[in-house]
């Protein structure tokens, strides 16, 4: 978050997306081991990403969405690639959980 508010601070005509904490669903983190992080996509569709402790357990004061993040130059094709296969795995958990919560809306009582 710091990384936003800084950005925010010399550049407030640029528009980043903004991380609402309370938006936080641990149940649509997807652990990656090749960035060490968590990876999820919030309420508004945001694709956030967080540092993940040695427990597993996530970094939330730190997380950002992933479009924020500094350089993906840095990125190997590999990385990349991997980090296509989180979002489609943070999509996948998304929908699903969607799907048991409109089968409970419009099922048969």
């Amino acid at each position: 978050m710091d990384y936003i508010r800084r950005v925010q601070r010399l550049f407030p005509n640029l528009m980043t997306t903004k991380f609402v904490k309370e938006l936080y669903n641990e149940d649509l983190v997807y652990s990656s081991v090749v960035f060490g992080m968590g990876f999820w996509i919030d309420d508004q569709g945001l694709f956030i990403s967080a540092p993940e402790f040695k427990d597993g357990s996530l970094d939330i004061d730190n997380a950002i969405p992933v479009s924020d993040w500094e350089s993906f130059d840095e990125l190997t094709p590999h990385h990349l690639s991997h980090l296509m296969h989180v979002n489609q795995m943070c999509i996948l958990k998304r929908d699903s959980q969607q799907i048991d919560y409109y089968a409970g809306v419009f099922g048969n009582a």
